[in-house]
């Protein structure tokens, strides 16, 4: 089973941008996305972003990553697995979206667990499509940042929607899980030095 150190997720980053996996990680440089090519590729976007003190995040498949006690793999319907890495180094994020799995773009619960660092959430309901959202709140196609903090009229409006806008960060006594109902649009932005997420996805 894979061994995460959660009190250092720059040395997780560093031990884990091996290789062994068939799937490429996800590399976001700066709010940009990087079309990694290899994981030699990857380890040197990385290694050169944080050199440079770059905004960055990064997103593995750890297909050895054990499972919490709490998640069950006995129901009915298959289930994609709790498999999932992201670091994040600055404020950093991948924009509002529906989580989907596979080439069918099936939607999924999903669970992310915050081991360390902090992040905004925001959360809206799947009562309104993207687009009926982004008029809604204004919000230019490109932005990737839905709104800037401590905008109380927006926050009061995402509530009236039914959504909801708050920070999380592990507990003192350990880490904490958000979970993202199928179907919900969701954003995190980092707010730390550096964040360590693990996660998965359910049908």
């Amino acid at each position: 089973m894979l061994t995460i150190d959660i009190s250092n997720p720059q040395q997780t980053l560093e031990q884990y941008c091996v290789g062994g996996e068939e799937r490429l990680p996800n590399v976001d440089i700066n709010l940009r996305t990087v079309e990694i090519r290899s994981w030699a590729h990857a380890r040197r976007e990385l290694q050169e972003a944080n050199l440079k003190k770059c905004a960055f995040w990064a997103a593995f498949s750890a297909s050895d990553m054990e499972h919490p006690r709490w998640w069950t793999t006995k129901d009915l319907n298959p289930v994609p697995g709790y498999t999932q890495i992201i670091v994040g180094s600055g404020p950093t994020d991948i924009g509002l979206h529906v989580d989907q799995y596979g080439e069918k773009k099936i939607p999924v619960d999903s669970y992310l667990t915050l081991q360390s660092g902090a992040k905004k959430v925001l959360m809206l309901p799947p009562t309104r499509t993207f687009e009926e959202w982004r008029e809604r709140f204004g919000w230019n196609r490109v932005d990737k940042c839905p709104f800037p903090e401590g905008d109380i009229e927006l926050i009061k409006r995402v509530k009236d929607d039914g959504g909801f806008y708050f920070t999380i960060e592990p507990s003192k006594d350990g880490s904490v899980t958000l979970f993202v109902p199928r179907g919900w649009f969701h954003w995190l932005l980092g707010l730390t030095d550096w964040t360590l997420v693990l996660g998965g996805s359910r049908f």
